[in-house]
């Protein structure tokens, strides 16, 4: 066996054994943004947008889950809107795990994500009623 043919069996054995993993990572993050965006729109729904209290509890429930320096993107609606009104909210985290998987990816030709983020943006109506 030629040094050029182990090289090949040797990345092609690392790519079979560790792309489940990365990949598992990838999707677990990308499952838990979307829980917490979830999350916030239905609390904004009810608040009339996104205050400070609902961004502290998902920035903290995130950081607990292991994305760190989560943060709203600035078009999501802050302030009170009233019933009927459209919410929009989007949450953007770097991505977990992003060496592991560009790692993964560039053996076989992939893009290196090592600049890459996780983004999620949702609408949804108001349910705020002013008193």
């Amino acid at each position: 066996m030629s040094t050029v043919e182990f090289m090949v069996g040797a990345l092609v054995m690392t790519f079979v054994m560790f792309f489940p993993i990365a990949v598992l990572v990838e999707f677990q993050s990308i499952n838990t943004l979307q829980q917490q965006l979830d999350r916030a729109l239905e609390m904004a729904a009810v608040e009339g947008g996104v205050t400070t209290a609902i961004e502290n509890t998902i920035k903290s429930d995130l950081e607990r889950q292991g994305i760190q320096n989560a943060s709203f993107t600035s078009d999501t609606t802050r302030g009170r809107v009233e019933k009927g009104s459209v919410i929009e909210v989007g949450i953007t985290a770097p991505r977990p795990g992003k060496n592991l998987y560009g790692a993964i990816m560039g053996l076989i030709g992939g893009d290196n994500l090592d600049n890459d983020y996780l983004y999620l943006k949702g609408t949804i109506i108001s349910e705020y009623i002013p008193q």
